[in-house]
C-alpha cells in the first residue's frame, strides 16, 4: 500500500450522507454514494502546497500552511495512520487506535493512555512521540478542523486505515 494524504469538507460529506444514505460494501462496511475526499500521493504534496485545496463541491478553500505540510510529509512514512476531523486526532496502526483532543497537552502517549486505563508495553516502538502528536497540534491550529478531514494514511502501518469516527459517533 503507498502513502497518501486524504482531504474532504465535513459539511460537504455530512450533507451526502443526508441526502444519499449510505451502501452496504462487501466486507460488511458502510460507504457513501461517492467520494467526496480527494487523495493526494507523496509526489503530488508539493503542487498541493502551491495550489491549496478546494472542496470540488462548495469550492471553500483549505490553505495549506507549512506547518500543515510539515506534519503531513512527516507522517508519510510512520508505522501509523493520522487523522485530524472534528476536534481529534486519532491515530491508528491496525492494531491500536487512540484519539487526543486536538488541544489537550501530552507529555507521554504511554502515560495518557494508561490514565484511561490501556495498559501497553513497549508503546514507544510504535506510537508516535510527544514531539509527533505536538507538530500535529501545532498544524490544527492554522485550520478550522471542524470544517475539514485531514488524513494521512501510511503504507508502512500494519494494516490500513479504519475510520473508527463514523463507526462510534455517526450512530452507523
Amino acid at each position: 500500500m503507498k502513502s497518501k494524504l486524504l482531504i474532504g469538507c465535513n459539511s460537504c460529506e455530512n450533507e451526502l450522507k443526508k441526502k444519499s444514505g449510505y451502501f452496504l460494501g462487501v466486507n460488511g462496511d458502510y460507504h457513501l454514494m461517492f467520494p467526496v475526499r480527494t487523495s493526494y500521493a507523496k509526489e503530488d504534496l508539493g503542487q498541493l502546497f502551491i495550489d491549496h485545496y478546494t472542496c470540488p463541491f462548495c469550492n471553500e478553500k483549505l490553505e495549506i500552511t507549512p506547518n500543515m505540510m510539515k506534519w503531513i510529509t512527516s507522517f508519510m512514512d510512520k508505522t501509523f495512520h493520522v487523522q485530524v476531523k472534528e476536534g481529534l486526532i486519532e491515530f491508528s496502526n491496525g492494531e491500536i487506535s487512540f484519539s487526543v483532543p486536538v488541544g489537550k497537552e501530552i507529555d507521554s502517549v504511554q502515560e495518557y493512555l494508561a490514565s484511561l486505563g490501556v495498559i501497553l508495553l513497549n508503546a514507544c516502538d510504535y506510537l508516535p512521540s510527544h514531539k509527533e502528536i505536538s507538530l500535529v497540534q501545532m498544524a490544527t491550529k492554522e485550520y478550522d478542523h471542524s470544517k475539514w478531514l485531514v488524513r494521512v494514511e501510511s503504507g508502512k502501518a500494519i494494516e490500513p486505515f479504519v475510520d473508527t469516527y463514523n463507526i462510534w459517533f455517526d450512530g452507523i
